[in-house]
Formats: C-alpha cells, structure tokens, sequence
C-alpha cells in the first residue's frame, strides 16, 4: 500500500519523534483541514477551550469532558488523521462518526470511535461503539506512546471497518448496529491532546 508523505515542516513547531505514514490519499476527499492557517473556523466548540495557535488542533482548558465538532453528512467512507496523545493525561476519543448536535454539549450517544485509554497506564487504543452511551470494543489497537501517529478509518457500505495506524493494517470488523450520519466529534478529559491533518471523504 502507498504510504502518505507528511512533512515535518508544515507545522511551527513540529512535535519530536513523529511517526509519518499512512495510505495514499484518493481523490474523493470531501474535507480537509491542516490547521495551518491557526485557526478551526469551520469546527464547532462543544464545551471547554480549544486553540489552533501552534498550527494544529488542540484541547487547551484542560477540563474533563471538552469536545469539539465539524458537520458531516454520510457515514460511510474514510477518515484519516494525525493524533498525540500525551500518555501522562487522561482518555481521549476521535468520534469519526457520529449522531451528535452542535447543541449537544454531552457529546453524541451513537457513534464509533478511536480512544485513547489510560487504563492504569495501560496506555491502551482501541476502535469503539458507543450505543445508548455503552461503549463496546470493536478491535484493539495495541498501545501508545506521546509522539504523532497518523491514523485512518475505512468503512464500506456492508458495515466492514478497517484500521490503519501508520499505514499498518490493524484488522477489519463488520459492525451495523447503528448508522450514525451527522458529525465528527473530538473529546478530550485534560490537556495533553492534539490532532492535525484531516482528510476525510467517499471511498
């Protein structure tokens, strides 16, 4: 598989020891953002304090619970991004699909979902379902440390989900209890969270 070339230079101040990789990106990209312009205009804050000062996403009030939006309008497709995760912070959540409102300041009850565990420093990453607000392990991901890790999410129209994390294949699940449409929603339970590089489109 083509493997994505991300240059450390499209930040201020790039974070040491980044892992770059990934597929290749297609040409059915429906959005995309870098945060290099320092700004997240066209996200929506949920709840708690968000900065793209340092030319990428992150959850900077230090607040349990903070979570952050941007609309979308289909459930299937892939999702690719960048994420750290200081491990010494608690959990984190990429809700890459999702039934949440702009309104909502809990965060969606149906979606499914990167976390980030500390699990008594476990260090844990695993794809999730949140149902009702119970959540279900899909896959695990293995571990994770504090540098950036480039992630993405396929999901066909049968329901098949498959997980990259650096361009590695980390397994397939067919899940299709819900059919979440409406928005992509980060949440964050401290400071120690940053995302960057966005792609998100059809298969």
């Amino acid at each position: 598989m083509a493997r994505r070339t991300v240059s450390v230079n499209d930040r201020t101040a790039p974070a040491s020891g980044r892992t770059v990789g990934g597929p290749a990106i297609p040409d059915s990209a429906v959005w995309q953002d870098d945060f290099n312009d320092g700004n997240y205009d066209d996200w929506t804050v949920l709840s708690d304090s968000w900065s793209a000062a340092n030319n990428y996403l992150e959850n900077d009030g230090g607040g349990s619970g903070s979570k952050i939006a941007r609309l979308r309008e289909y459930a299937y497709g892939y999702w690719e991004w960048d994420h750290r995760h200081d491990p010494n912070f608690y959990g984190s959540k990429t809700h890459f699909a999702s039934d949440g409102s702009a309104s909502d300041t809990t965060g969606p009850s149906n979606a499914y979902s990167i976390n980030h565990k500390n699990e008594n420093n476990n260090y844990r990453r695993t794809l999730d379902k949140l149902v009702d607000g119970t959540k279900t392990e899909l896959l695990d991901l293995g571990t994770y440390d504090g540098n950036w890790h480039t992630y993405r999410v396929e999901r066909e129209d049968d329901g098949t989900f498959t997980v990259f994390v650096d361009g590695e294949d980390k397994g397939s699940v067919v899940d299709t209890e819900i059919d979440p449409s409406t928005e992509l929603v980060l949440g964050a339970d401290d400071t120690g969270h940053d995302w960057d590089n966005f792609d998100v489109g059809t298969l």
